[in-house]
């Protein structure tokens, strides 16, 4: 495993235990916020939001996609990526369920409003989300103990 690798591996596990201990009321007061998010696939596998970020350190006050998802707790209102905490506003996908109820009253064709993001797929099933998510940490954790005996 070369360095780059190692730090990586390093920063991944330093997200794991945190995210696992869970936010502290300073972590979320000082975290960007993200509204109109949205779990996506990224085209390598990598589960990541998607969102109107507010407050973000690097990237500012814009639509952006965070670093690898770590994990998601949307009834808590935060989420934890490889790189930092988010405080969680409103889902897009809470967005999409106000669109319908309310275009249901239109008569339109289905498949007039596509939302498409190139190179990412929507993860709208909270439960596969939650799989890959366990995969990836229990991926990590072998990867690490594996690291460890070399």
């Amino acid at each position: 495993m070369t360095p780059n690798d190692r730090t990586t591996l390093d920063q991944f596990l330093l997200a794991i235990n945190s995210a696992e201990a869970g936010p502290s009321a300073a972590d979320i007061a000082t975290a960007p916020r993200l509204e109109l998010w949205r779990p996506m696939l990224s085209r390598y596998g990598m589960p990541i939001l998607w969102g109107r970020a507010s407050g973000h350190p690097r990237l500012g006050d814009d639509m952006i996609t965070t670093s690898a998802l770590i994990a998601l707790d949307a009834e808590a209102g935060w989420a934890r990526s490889l790189s930092r905490w988010y405080q969680l506003g409103t889902a897009f996908g809470q967005v999409e369920k106000n669109l319908v109820r309310d275009l249901e009253k239109i008569d339109l064709a289905v498949g007039v409003i596509v939302f498409d993001l190139p190179g990412y797929t929507p993860l709208n099933d909270s439960e596969l989300l939650a799989r890959l998510l366990a995969t990836r940490i229990d991926s990590i954790r072998r990867l690490s103990r594996a690291a460890r005996q070399d």
